[in-house]
């Protein structure tokens, strides 16, 4: 099993975090790093989750995104059945400032841990 840990798309760089599993529950890490610009697709991917940042940064509603900048998306595997969770990594340009405002998202899951419930706040939208 292959699992992404990090994608991060910065000064036209692209970066990505794995794990490949192994026998007894292990995982080796890889990390590669790319030149090449990713396809369309990928950035608009990016695009797409500011409407989230927005969201799970409870900033007012129709509060504009054009201003914020998704660079990447950290992901977290945890309990019995590998759990899913995110962090979204995005930049805010500051109209004031002359300067962007780093933002990482609270961690959501995708679902509650096995045999678990719990605050739907909690889980990705």
């Amino acid at each position: 099993m292959l699992r992404i840990k990090k994608v991060t798309a910065i000064k036209d760089k692209i970066h990505i975090e794995y794990e490949v599993s192994r026998p007894e529950d292990k995982f080796d890490e890889y990390s590669l790093t790319c030149q090449e610009e990713a396809g369309p697709l990928f950035y608009a991917a990016l695009r797409d989750l500011r409407r989230f940042v927005v969201e799970i940064c409870e900033f007012p509603t129709g509060w504009t995104d054009t201003r914020i900048l998704v660079n990447g998306v950290s992901f977290s595997y945890s309990g019995a059945n590998y759990t899913m969770g995110a962090v979204i990594i995005a930049q805010l340009t500051l109209v004031q400032s002359n300067a962007k405002l780093n933002i990482n998202t609270p961690h959501k899951i995708e679902e509650f841990y096995h045999g678990e419930t719990g605050d739907d706040n909690q889980l990705l939208p």
